[in-house]
C-alpha cells in the first residue's frame, strides 16, 4: 500500500478525498493509491460491485498523455525496435483529435457505439488493462472530493500540454512551454508537487501541520 498518497472515504461528505504525506510523492503513487484502494472489497462503487463487465467509463471521454501512450504503444510492441516516426504514427491511429478554437483535446478512439475502442464487449473486459491511460487508473467508480478530481485533471491538462504539438505541428503557443512531462517516459519521474497548483497543493498537504 502506498503510504505517501493517502485515499480515504469522507464520512461527512460522502465522498473520496485524497492527501499528500510527502512532498515527494509522484503521479505513480498517486495512480497506485487509486489502484490499491479499488482492488479492495470494501471500496465504495457508484454502478456496480465489480468493474467486469461495466464499460461506463469507458464511455467517457478518456484524455490521453505522451505516457500513457507510449505504455499502450509497449504493450503491442515489446519486441519491436523503437522508432519515434512509427510511435508518432501510431498514436495519431489510435487517438482522436479536436480543435476546439486554440485548444487541442486528445483522446483514445471509440467504437461504432461511442465506446473506447480497447473495450471487448463480448469479454467485458478492457484490452489493454495492464497498460490502461492515468485517467482510467486514477478514476473511481464513486463520488470524488473537489481537490481529488481537480488533482486528475491538473495532471491529465499537464500531459496533454505536452503532447499536443507532438501531435500536431500548427498549435497556439501555450503548448510549446516545456512542463513536467517534456522528455519523461514514466509517471514514476513526475512529483505531484510539480504539477499543482501552489494552492492546490496546500489543500493536499496541510494536514501535515496537524
Amino acid at each position: 500500500m502506498c503510504e505517501k498518497v493517502m485515499i480515504r472515504w469522507d464520512e461527512e461528505y460522502s465522498c473520496y478525498d485524497v492527501e499528500i504525506n510527502d512532498p515527494d510523492a509522484t503521479v505513480a503513487e498517486f495512480e497506485e493509491a487509486c489502484q490499491d484502494l479499488f482492488s479492495g472489497a470494501v471500496a465504495y462503487r457508484r454502478y456496480s460491485e465489480s468493474c467486469l463487465g461495466c464499460c461506463i467509463c469507458c464511455s467517457e471521454r478518456i484524455p490521453v498523455t505522451r505516457i500513457d501512450l507510449l505504455r499502450v504503444y509497449e504493450l503491442f510492441h515489446k519486441n519491436d525496435e523503437w522508432d519515434e516516426r512509427d510511435f508518432r504514427k501510431w498514436a495519431e491511429g489510435i487517438s482522436e483529435i479536436k480543435r476546439i478554437g486554440g485548444c487541442v483535446d486528445v483522446t483514445l478512439g471509440v467504437d461504432e457505439c461511442s465506446i473506447c475502442r480497447f473495450w471487448v464487449r463480448e469479454k467485458g473486459i478492457c484490452s489493454i488493462y495492464q497498460a490502461r491511460p492515468f485517467a482510467c487508473r486514477s478514476y473511481l467508480c464513486a463520488p470524488m472530493s473537489r481537490r481529488f478530481e481537480e488533482l486528475r485533471s491538473q495532471i491529465i491538462n499537464m500531459g496533454q500540454d505536452d503532447l499536443v504539438p507532438q501531435l500536431c505541428e500548427d498549435v497556439d503557443e501555450i503548448y510549446q512551454n516545456k512542463n513536467a512531462f517534456a522528455k519523461v517516459n514514466s509517471y514514476g519521474d513526475i512529483m505531484i508537487k510539480d504539477i499543482c497548483s501552489k494552492r492546490l497543493w496546500r489543500q493536499l498537504t496541510d494536514h501535515r501541520k496537524d
